[in-house]
């Protein structure tokens, strides 16, 4: 994947990546990675660099990646909308296929984003969300119509297990089409 850095009048600096075979003229989905940790040590923006370099991406199947860089606690809705559209005026986006994943903080905020644009992503997949200090779990209502897939380790250190699984619960409760894989894992990461 090639890379390239905007930093833009949404809020957020970000990072796009495009596939080797990128032509302009097709259309693109959109994939949207939402980091945890709000350290501003320089070992964090290095492991945030890490982990965002972790996401899958086949060559068969290709999308442009978008990762946003946050300082303050949660992610924003707006900013992340804005960051949507400045990327749709450069980048000829598939606006049918906009997806938003996130991880730890990262995975709280893709639940309080996407139910302020409850319109905007065709799916989510939440790891390991965070769950404090916004209990995610009351925007259960507004996130029922979006595929999720959660997955979280059952002795993670750092962010609830159990909340996680109330949030799995309470949205199948509700008809979601979210599902679910929990591991016994005691990292907090990616599935390693």
């Amino acid at each position: 994947m090639r890379h390239v850095r905007h930093i833009v009048l949404c809020g957020y600096s970000y990072v796009v990546d495009f596939p080797k075979a990128f032509d302009q003229k097709k259309s693109y989905p959109l994939v949207i990675f939402l980091h945890g940790t709000v350290d501003q040590n320089k070992l964090f923006f290095y492991h945030r660099e890490r982990i965002r370099m972790e996401i899958f991406k086949p060559e068969d199947d290709p999308y442009i990646y978008a990762a946003p860089i946050k300082l303050e606690v949660d992610w924003n809705a707006d900013k992340i909308f804005d960051m949507i559209e400045n990327i749709k005026q450069n980048v000829n986006i598939d606006t049918e296929r906009i997806y938003l994943t996130g991880l730890s903080m990262g995975g709280r905020g893709t639940y309080i984003v996407a139910s302020e644009l409850q319109n905007t992503f065709s799916a989510l997949m939440v790891v390991s969300p965070h769950h404090g200090p916004f209990n995610y779990i009351k925007l259960a209502n507004k996130l029922k119509n979006i595929p999720i897939f959660i997955t979280h380790g059952d002795v993670d250190e750092v962010s609830s297990f159990e909340i996680s699984k109330q949030m799995f619960t309470k949205l199948k409760s509700m008809g979601s089409e979210t599902a679910v894989s929990y591991t016994h894992l005691r990292t907090h990461e990616t599935g390693r």
